[in-house]
């Protein structure tokens, strides 16, 4: 039973990232259904631009700790409950990666609302924070200055997630830095950790798909820009 674990952290991480926190909140304290305005997101771009910086803070709160805390009690079930990560390593790691992977997946696509839901930006973060906090340091304040100079938050969030990804990369194959940074079971992942990155990453530039198209074009809104116009 205990080599299930890994099912049990992506079901539970998915059904646990699908409430839809921009949503709950747009309706309950707003009467707005904040996938009727703007992008027709749910993250905190999206809710910032139709409710304000009060619900923006409340949503991306909620959004980080829906895969903040899967992932803790992930590497609980795997490592300290039982000796599952103990006696195979890998499969453990696994867990934590399915973990992160149902929360990004429960994020975006939300069985609660829809399938519709935000864009692996906060939810990626989460797991990136909770596997090397080293690498999500750095990925984070590169993306607080692309917002700085840019202004836009697509544009930030996929640089920002893509030097994540490298950095793992680099800290695979240079001797001396594989062991920086990493916790919660993630300590000697070798390539496995900057594939698990990846696979969430091709999840966010999904995601952002037409984003990148408005960025190609010159037309993507910036950080302040309001979009409330209500979609069709």
């Amino acid at each position: 039973m205990n080599y299930l674990i890994p099912v049990f952290a992506f079901l539970v991480s998915y059904l646990f990232a699908s409430f839809p926190s921009g949503v709950v909140i747009g309706k309950v304290f707003y009467g707005k259904d904040v996938r009727q305005f703007g992008s027709g997101g749910t993250g905190m771009t999206n809710v910032y631009r139709t409710l304000g910086i009060n619900a923006a803070l409340a949503v991306f709160v909620l959004d980080l700790s829906k895969g903040i805390l899967p992932v803790l009690l992930t590497y609980q079930a795997a490592f300290v409950w039982t000796s599952v990560g103990v006696e195979v390593l890998l499969l453990g790691q696994f867990a934590i990666f399915l973990s992160g992977l149902g929360t990004t997946l429960g994020h975006c696509y939300p069985i609660f609302a829809q399938f519709r839901g935000g864009k692996a930006v906060s939810s990626g973060g989460s797991y990136m924070l909770m596997t090397n906090w080293l690498i999500a340091i750095i990925s984070i304040t590169f993306f607080v200055i692309m917002i700085r100079v840019k202004k836009i938050v697509s544009l930030s969030s996929i640089l920002g997630y893509g030097l994540g990804v490298t950095l793992a990369v680099v800290f695979w194959l240079v001797p001396g830095l594989n062991a920086l940074g990493y916790w919660n079971g993630m300590n000697e992942a070798g390539y496995f950790y900057p594939l698990s990155l990846l696979v969430i990453y091709a999840i966010l530039l999904w995601r952002h798909k037409e984003n990148i198209q408005r960025l190609l074009a010159g037309k993507e809104l910036d950080f302040k820009a309001k979009k409330q116009t209500k979609q069709p």
